[in-house]
């Protein structure tokens, strides 16, 4: 009789293992990746524009750096004073650097309406009339409040005769509590941001005398 009970308690665990078995083949099954990766329009604002002047300013953008919490694929929102948060599921489609330089050449290129602008890693022999570099070294906030951009640029002429040392921020509010308004805020300040490069360009190429262009702030190539 003990052999029989041993025997149906067995038979017994079997199936239940089984059904279990059974109720969990759905985590075998493959699940969708719901990743989504952004990047920064070139055109945010209207249609785009593909006829620039071939003899416009002669412009190179470099050296261009991030900080280096920020030089990576995940989103980064923040948490408290010194706190960051990395999203897996939410990425840039490119390393940020590079998606905030294509924004910042097409937007030069349509505001002082030139063709002749370049990356300084592809420039070669390039003639340029002005360079252009930054570092940014703070970059977002929180999703449904404000992001802030905080970055260090300067503008120096070919001969070294004019040049602009900033140190600036920005902040815009984040209209919602999805990844996708959050980049549009963090867009959004970029682009204040390109129409203060721009309008420092513009200044400075209409100065009659290369030694009256004063700076503002320190040099940010030297932190």
């Amino acid at each position: 009789m003990k052999t029989i009970q041993i025997t149906r308690l067995a038979l017994i665990l079997l199936t239940l293992a089984f059904l279990n078995g059974c109720a969990n083949l759905g985590v075998l099954k493959p699940q969708p990746d719901t990743t989504r990766f952004y990047f920064l329009e070139t055109e945010p604002e209207g249609e785009a524009k593909t006829d620039f002047n071939n003899q416009g300013l002669a412009i190179v953008l470099g050296p261009s750096t991030v900080a280096k919490y920020l030089d990576q694929s995940q989103i980064v929102t923040l948490e408290g004073h010194n706190q960051l948060i990395y999203s897996d599921r939410n990425r840039w489609a490119e390393p940020l650097d590079e998606s905030v330089n294509r924004l910042l050449i097409y937007q030069l290129a349509r505001s002082l309406d030139t063709a002749r602008i370049s990356f300084s890693r592809m420039t070669g022999t390039f003639d340029y009339d002005y360079r252009i570099g930054y570092h940014i070294y703070e970059l977002g906030g929180r999703l449904n409040e404000t992001v802030q951009l905080k970055v260090a640029w300067w503008v120096l002429s070919r001969d070294g005769e004019k040049s602009h040392y900033d140190g600036s921020m920005y902040t815009e509010e984040v209209a919602g509590d999805s990844f996708e308004d959050y980049v549009n805020a963090i867009q959004a300040a970029i682009m204040d941001w390109s129409r203060d490069i721009t309008r420092t360009v513009a200044e400075m190429d209409n100065q009659p005398s290369a030694n009256s262009m004063s700076t503002s702030g320190s040099d940010p190539t030297s932190r």
